[in-house]
């Protein structure tokens, strides 16, 4: 999840930067979780995109064979040393 980047808020985040968090239980509100990546950019900086075995985007469930994963990080916003940086992979699926 994406939480305000406030030292241990739970908060939802609604506006950059954003902690993208891992949560392992049933209640993510009640789970502050671990941090993954901190400077999370928001809105738009955490995408998924479900993908056919061609890399074409998938229209319906059973066509996805991967997964695009892309998180775009920015630090030192407002700076002359403000970098703004996109990461993206591909999950292919097993059993599809």
């Amino acid at each position: 999840k994406l939480t305000d980047d406030v030292a241990g808020s739970t908060a939802a985040c609604a506006a950059s930067p954003c902690d993208l968090r891992r949560v392992n239980t049933v209640d993510s509100a009640a789970d502050p979780g671990a941090p993954v990546v901190d400077n999370a950019v928001f809105p738009g900086g955490l995408d998924f995109t479900y993908l056919k075995s061609d890399g074409t985007k998938a229209t319906t469930e059973g066509e996805i064979t991967k997964v695009r994963v892309s998180l775009e990080i920015m630090v030192d916003p407002g700076t002359k040393t403000a970098a703004r940086q996109r990461l993206t992979t591909e999950i292919d699926l097993r059993n599809r």
